[in-house]
């Protein structure tokens, strides 16, 4: 994993540009380490996901939603090969009107106008069109609220490296034994320490976890079908009841 240099648009606090949003589409993994700047940033990944710890927490970003960084908060960023994700850099004095520190929801309107954004930079001029664009952008971001089902991300070594094989493959059902085993731990410190860390008890935290990835893969036009199997549920039916359990309605009710 190659480690990066964090972006100097952070620190470039330049008041006729008062948001700037830069593209990182970047084929190897990498990791840029612990870091602050004097401008808020929002990440986003448009593609793939990636794992954004901000002080003593830490998430997956997902193209569902972003991570609001709030100015001069240190955070790294861990990103897998191939993708792709775009920064949002806010001065000061407009950060403080964003409403949510960490994971926030990002609809498609917003999206677009970040995607938009991009391709041009902090190469736009006051009272242009690429001007008003980015003060339709800062309304919205005024406007966001918090991220539905975010994954929060454990900084126990331990706990960490569960949750990292359970991403890499959700389907796993090994229980708390084996995976203590696996890490060093007793199934009783491992259940603890989830608890401490992420505010879920393991078993929550799968659940929350293979529903939040489900929902990355439906809309993206993933069948019922391969996503449930490929989330460890023993068939459709059962993923369907999962989902009316957490979300109050099927999938195909969910998203019509």
């Amino acid at each position: 994993m190659r480690t990066l240099s964090a972006s100097s648009e952070g620190q470039n606090i330049d008041p006729t540009r008062p948001l700037v949003v830069s593209a990182a589409d970047v084929p190897d993994a990498h990791f840029i380490p612990m870091h602050h700047h004097p401008r808020g940033q929002l990440l986003y990944a448009i593609s793939g996901a990636m794992r954004v710890r901000v002080g003593a927490s830490g998430w997956l970003v997902s193209p569902r939603s972003g991570v609001w960084v709030p100015c001069d908060m240190p955070h790294q960023v861990e990103a897998g090969a191939g993708v792709s994700y775009r920064s949002v850099f806010v001065n000061p004095v407009i950060a403080q009107a964003i409403p949510h520190r960490g994971p926030i929801s990002i609809d498609a309107l917003t999206r677009e106008i970040i995607l938009e954004a991009a391709t041009f930079g902090a190469h736009y001029r006051p009272d242009s069109a690429e001007s008003r664009l980015i003060e339709v952008l800062h309304d919205r971001l005024r406007r966001v609220s918090a991220a539905a089902l975010p994954i929060p991300l454990p900084g126990d070594a331990r706990t960490r490296r569960i949750c990292n094989a359970l991403l890499a493959h959700p389907a796993d059902n090994r229980n708390l034994e084996t995976w203590g085993h696996l890490v060093g731990a007793s199934a009783r410190t491992i259940a603890r320490l989830f608890v401490r860390e992420t505010g879920m008890t393991f078993s929550a935290w799968v659940r929350h976890m293979r529903l939040s990835l489900a929902l990355d893969r439906l809309i993206q036009g993933d069948s019922v079908t391969t996503v449930a199997l490929d989330l460890g549920y023993a068939s459709p039916s059962a993923f369907c009841a999962m989902f009316r359990r957490m979300l109050g309605s099927s999938p195909g009710r969910y998203f019509s």
